[in-house]
């Protein structure tokens, strides 16, 4: 399950999030429209504990996302699903060099049960990098992510809703016949707003 509850973010006298709240149960897909700028990314962003919000909470499977601590328990749980390495940046916690001790140590329990959970001085430029290997055949005609790139809007969806899909939001600043195919394609819609004005 992910929910949102009341999120928002602002700088300064920006809003750029402003009291989003829904919740996706197991299986769902939920669309997430709205045009540039109306705070799809920095909602997403949120969700998955990159982005401290300014107000509200974000929980995934029930577990709040927010705190550094948070999210190496989640990176430790996504090692042990995939059972590859994950990766988590020790530059985040420069405010609060104290829990450097503390991340560390859950990276010393997680490597002593044998789950691939790498501390890392520089932060992640991209995000989240997991596995330092790879899984690609030459033998592939295309990588295995190519599939779900190349299909429409629909078949996504559609694929996203099938038994290995689990919870998922879909995000895109669509025109209004990829609105309608989405709308129509997923269990439910968020629409955001307008984006801010500057």
């Amino acid at each position: 399950m992910i929910e949102a509850e009341n999120l928002s973010k602002t700088w300064g006298r920006l809003h750029a999030v402003d009291r989003v709240s829904f919740r996706v149960e197991p299986g769902q897909v939920l669309g997430f429209l709205g045009p540039n700028g109306a705070g799809k990314s920095t909602t997403m962003k949120m969700i998955t504990g990159f982005l401290e919000p300014t107000a509200g909470h974000a929980r995934v499977a029930g577990e709040d996302v927010v705190a550094p601590i948070t999210e190496v328990a989640w990176m430790r749980k996504l090692a042990e699903a995939i059972g590859r390495p994950v990766t988590f940046a020790l530059l985040q916690v420069d405010s609060a060099p104290e829990l450097w001790r503390e991340l560390l140590d859950e990276s010393a329990a997680a490597a002593a049960e044998g789950v691939p959970l790498i501390p890392q001085v520089a932060g992640r430029p991209t995000g989240l990098l997991s596995g330092l290997e790879t899984t690609f055949c030459f033998l592939d005609p295309v990588p295995a992510y190519q599939a779900l790139a190349d299909r429409c809007t629909v078949e996504k969806v559609a694929y996203l809703r099938s038994e290995e899909g689990r919870a998922a939001i879909v995000g895109w600043e669509p025109d209004e016949a990829t609105a309608a195919q989405l709308a129509h394609a997923a269990e439910r819609t968020y629409l955001l707003g307008d984006p801010p004005d500057y």
